[in-house]
């Protein structure tokens, strides 16, 4: 359940669901509304704050869109784990912090199907398209390269990594101490 005081510019962000998404990006697009007409250098930030072992892709990539369109910065800040999806969503924020004893993972996106071979295929191909918008996402984010996601890839593994990882890869630009 995503928790905030009325007047606060800050936002918590546990599993990625379809009920947290919309309750980040209502909360993004109505920040965006209060600061629509305040000059840039006015805009107070908004802080995201992120401890979530991540959760549904979709519901992910929505939050995305709406701090990538958001007019006012939006700062991604983790505490316990930035996981999953949640990583790519961390790695929007303009401006990332972290606590100096988050985890972070990385892994290839998951899925369940059922259902016959075709629909199988169809899961499959769609697995794949938004896994690669999820590595180009942190690829144009960070320092990570396509090397370093495909040998995490190549053991078929989560890739579990600390703060101080995070920030030789550039998802992190502080660590809070």
């Amino acid at each position: 359940m995503i928790k905030q005081k009325s007047t606060s510019r800050t936002i918590m962000l546990g599993d990625i669901n379809t009920e947290n998404s919309n309750e980040v990006i209502r909360f993004i697009l109505a920040v965006n509304e209060e600061d629509k007409n305040k000059p840039k250098n006015k805009r107070v930030p908004i802080q995201l704050i992120i401890n979530s072992t991540g959760g549904e892709v979709y519901e992910g990539l929505g939050i995305i869109d709406a701090i990538d369109y958001s007019i006012t910065p939006v700062y991604t800040v983790g505490f316990g784990s930035v996981m999953s999806m949640a990583l790519v969503v961390f790695a929007a924020g303009k401006h990332r912090t972290c606590g100096k004893f988050t985890t972070f993972m990385y892994h290839e996106t998951s899925y369940i199907s059922e259902g016959k071979i075709i629909q199988y295929k169809q899961e499959i191909k769609e697995a794949e398209r938004i896994d690669l918008i999820g590595d180009q996402y942190l690829l144009s984010k960070t320092e990570l390269t396509q090397q370093v996601l495909d040998d995490a890839r190549k053991f078929q593994r989560d890739w579990y990594f600390d703060a101080v990882t995070a920030y030789e890869y550039g998802i992190v630009h502080k660590i809070l101490k």
